[in-house]
């Protein structure tokens, strides 16, 4: 049976490609510990509205037999939330107050500090020519 994982709010769901049956894989996800989803400080919602997508599909790998399948649970209790102006909508609209999470002080992640080390200065946009 072929089937195929998504993610409905903070947990992942099965259906069955044969059947469209649909059942779920977990059931105790929370807004900020949910499964098959990277961290929402990465900012990548702002990306997929502009695209029209609710959220990338999520991360799952299944096992070789096709018994099991593997995610990942993102952890952000605890993490301070602040907020980030989404300046132009896809929609067109008025600007967007949008939530957004940040690592305490003196506690950021290593993928945190990465993206930061991967741009190159003087390069900050287009020059007016």
């Amino acid at each position: 049976m072929k089937v195929a994982v998504s993610r409905r709010r903070h947990d992942l769901w099965a259906r069955s490609l044969a059947d469209d049956g649909e059942w779920a894989l977990t059931t105790d996800g929370e807004p900020d510990y949910r499964y098959g989803s990277g961290p929402d400080r990465t900012s990548n919602g702002t990306l997929l509205r502009k695209f029209g997508l609710p959220h990338l599909p999520p991360a799952v790998a299944w096992s070789p037999d096709s018994t099991k399948v593997l995610a990942h649970r993102t952890d952000e209790r605890g993490v301070r939330q602040t907020h980030l102006v989404e300046a132009r909508p896809a929609d067109g609209g008025a600007p967007v107050l949008r939530p957004a999470v940040r690592p305490p002080r003196g506690r950021e992640p290593a993928a945190g500090r990465a993206g930061r080390a991967g741009r190159r200065r003087g390069h900050g946009g287009p020059r007016a020519g």
